[in-house]
């Protein structure tokens, strides 16, 4: 499947209650997901990337979204610190091409081919005129 381009990132603050964080966007596995900590309670603020086995997902591959439960254990995320969760697509993407109209490619093509080769044997028979050029460069 490919995915849209569109930025699909859902940003959420703690409550100091809250353990579920939505998304709406489209994630199909494990993979194509990165969750994320930002934590403005203390001086410098921090950024710290989770380890999937610091949360659950529900929702992979459900184009409504889903939800994260985090953290697993220990206290919720409180005031001051954001849950980003982010959609991670390959750069490039397979997509697969069907011709939806009459127009056929190899048909072009082969009539291209019969086209040269009918000039080619009517030069050779004379049907078509071929001006001459010197060794020069010019008409001789």
């Amino acid at each position: 499947m490919t995915i849209a381009t569109e930025l699909s990132v859902s940003t959420s603050e703690g409550d100091g209650a809250t353990t579920s964080f939505l998304f709406d966007f489209y994630i199909p596995d494990q993979a194509s997901m990165s969750v994320s900590l930002y934590d403005t309670t203390v001086m410098p603020s921090t950024l710290a990337t989770l380890t999937p086995s610091l949360y659950l997902v529900a929702g992979f591959a459900d184009p409504d979204g889903g939800a994260i439960q985090y953290p697993l254990s220990g206290d919720p995320v409180s005031s001051g610190q954001f849950v980003s969760i982010y959609r991670v697509a390959p750069l490039t993407q397979d997509i697969p091409i069907k011709s939806l109209s009459r127009f056929s490619p190899e048909a072009v093509e082969i009539a291209q081919a019969r086209l040269r080769y009918w000039k080619n044997e009517g030069v050779q028979e004379g049907l078509f005129a071929v001006p001459a050029v010197s060794a020069s460069g010019g008409a001789p």
